[in-house]
C-alpha cells in the first residue's frame, strides 16, 4: 500500500505543512508524517476518515495498491483467504 498524502497536499494546499494537516484535521502529527513518507505498515481507520474529510478526497484518493501486490493477487483475496477457499473447495 503506498499514500498519496505528499501529493495531495501539494495540490490543495502547497504551503501547508505536517504539522498544520496535523491540527486542522485533529489527527497526530506522527501518523501524517508516516502517510507523507511513505513509511507506515498500518493506519488507523478513524486517521483515514479524518485525512479524507479534510482533504475532501476518498480513500482511492489517498492509499494506492503497489503494482507488485495487485500483479501478486489478481483474485483480490488475501492469502488466508485463498487458503480457506481452497480448503472449503476439495
Amino acid at each position: 500500500m503506498k499514500s498519496k498524502l505528499a501529493v495531495l497536499m501539494a495540490e490543495r494546499d502547497p504551503r501547508m505543512s505536517q504539522r498544520a494537516l496535523a491540527e486542522k484535521s485533529g489527527v497526530s502529527t506522527m501518523a501524517v508524517n508516516r502517510l507523507y513518507n511513505n513509511d507506515f505498515k498500518r493506519v488507523d481507520t478513524e486517521t483515514l476518515e479524518k485525512l479524507c474529510a479534510f482533504l475532501e478526497c476518498d480513500l482511492s484518493d489517498l492509499l494506492v495498491l503497489k503494482a507488485e501486490q495487485i500483479s501478486n493477487n489478481k483474485s483480490g483475496r488475501s492469502p488466508d483467504e485463498r487458503d480457506r477457499a481452497r480448503r472449503w473447495e476439495t
